[in-house]
């Protein structure tokens, strides 16, 4: 059995295992949810041993890698680093394992919004691979779901006919790939789902996770060797080059639909210079620190193509976009980014990161997201919501979106636009940093102990900062 067959094999053995508890407390009166989590806010859970080909795989024990606290402080981040195969790098198989679960529940603002409305469940997806790939585990898990509510009593109804399927973020990447599955195999999407909902996805890249490929992430950088170390553990992955903005192919005909006046990567130093990230010349090749996989980039590349897919009607009549603006931009301020024409052979004595954004003012966008590239440009416009003032992290689960959501699933129109209240935040961005800073350096066990303590409010913050926003 190959690595990777091992995996798959895992991966199915959680899958039935969520299904069969799923189905343990299912209502059948009620409709249900599945929550498809953002990018790293799904538990990736690590084996404490290697797999061995010349054994008899037997009982796995796992631990919490991300988003383990011991793990993180202890520097075991560097264990998410991938192969070129896409095996992880020490062989001892991660899986995804629903939604993140550690001291403070990921995503808690949906079941708890809907506790006694719906039934309610998260799948955990591995945000390190390619959602195209992703996509065919939530056909499995939904199937495995029908399954086992139908052996708890026979007589009560198929789940996923009243199922919305509710994506934040790069899960909405999943969803639509899941989408075009079933377009492809000529299925009914009545079979498989009632509405499929995204929240704040990047259908056309987003705007903040460029920069890790040359500075990593902040917090995570202190502890897990420093920016140029996280830089590279980010390149290995390939499901995250697809946070890149989009392929000029794919979004030139899209402009006027998005009301973008021109393509929006532009080069720092000459705004003339179109500088698309996934263009083969030597030029824009040249940018790029070696660590950069062509491979990845040619797979993002074509799952660009297929996101922008235009579906059946009987499929795009069923999906919903629901995206924001935290920016304080005027309306119609298009955020572009600006890359610098540097020699990424020689990146790491450069020391500095050659992502910026125009240098006036931020564009519309919740801060990971442009608001042009919050939604398919395929999909209907009265299919299209709009929230002002809610950032991207927690926006899924904002007050804002679940009623937004909780109309479509009662049949009732929607606002066409929610605008937030100020919510009163004791955890400021500010503090965040100042605490990680004086976390740098002590024991994992101590700095663990420190951030376990901390007020839900000031975790969850805490936690947010830690993941890729995206």
């Amino acid at each position: 059995m190959s690595y990777l067959t091992r995996i798959d094999e895992l991966r199915r053995a959680e899958l039935f295992k969520r299904a069969r508890q799923f189905a343990e407390t299912y209502d059948p009166g009620l409709p249900s949810i599945l929550v498809l989590p953002g990018g790293m806010g799904s538990r990736l859970q690590r084996s404490t041993h290697a797999y061995d080909p010349t054994r008899t795989p037997g009982p796995e024990t796992f631990y919490e890698l991300w988003c383990g606290l011991a793990p993180i402080f202890g520097g075991e981040l560097k264990y998410l680093a991938q192969n070129v195969f896409t095996e992880d790098a020490d062989k001892h198989p991660i899986i995804a394992a629903g939604e993140l679960t550690n001291v403070v529940k990921s995503y808690d603002g949906i079941f708890e919004h809907f506790e006694g409305q719906a039934n309610v469940i998260g799948l955990g997806y591995d945000w390190r691979r390619a959602p195209a790939k992703e996509a065919g585990y939530v056909r499995v898990f939904l199937q495995l779901v029908a399954e086992q509510v139908k052996k708890v009593n026979p007589l009560w109804p198929d789940p996923r006919k009243r199922l919305t399927v509710y994506a934040h973020s790069q899960g909405g990447l999943v969803a639509k790939f899941f989408a075009n599955d079933l377009a492809d195999a000529s299925e009914d999407p009545a079979d498989w789902f009632e509405r499929l909902v995204t929240c704040c996805t990047p259908f056309y890249g987003t705007s903040s996770h460029f920069e890790r490929y040359y500075v990593g992430e902040p917090l995570l950088n202190l502890f897990t060797g420093g920016a140029d170390a996280v830089a590279k553990i980010v390149a290995s992955f390939e499901g995250t080059y697809i946070l890149l903005p989009a392929p000029r192919e794919v979004l030139r005909p899209r402009l006027a639909k998005f009301g973008l006046v021109r393509y929006p990567v532009r080069d720092y130093d000459d705004e003339r210079i179109e500088c698309d990230p996934f263009d083969a010349s030597p030029a824009i090749k040249g940018r790029y620190r070696p660590e950069m996989s062509r491979a990845h980039l040619v797979l993002a590349h074509d799952q660009f193509v297929l996101l922008d897919r235009p579906l059946p009607s009987k499929f795009s009549e069923r999906i919903f976009h629901i995206r924001s603006d935290s920016s304080g931009s005027p309306p119609g301020r298009d955020l572009e980014i600006r890359w610098k024409a540097v020699d990424g052979a020689t990146y790491g004595a450069y020391r500095g990161n050659p992502i910026r954004f125009d240098t006036y003012l931020p564009g519309n966008g919740d801060g990971t997201v442009p608001l042009w590239s919050a939604r398919l440009a395929a999909t209907p416009d009265e299919n299209v919501f709009d929230i002002k003032g809610v950032g991207h992290g927690g926006a899924a689960e904002h007050r804002c979106s679940l009623t937004i959501l909780g109309n479509l699933m009662l049949g009732q129109a929607a606002p066409r636009l929610q605008v937030a209240q100020p919510d009163s935040d004791p955890s400021s961005a500010s503090h965040i940093a100042l605490l990680a800073s004086q976390l740098h350096g002590l024991p994992p066990e101590e700095a663990g102990a420190r951030v376990a303590a901390l007020p839900p409010g000031e975790y969850r913050a805490f936690v947010d900062r830690l993941r890729l926003s995206a």
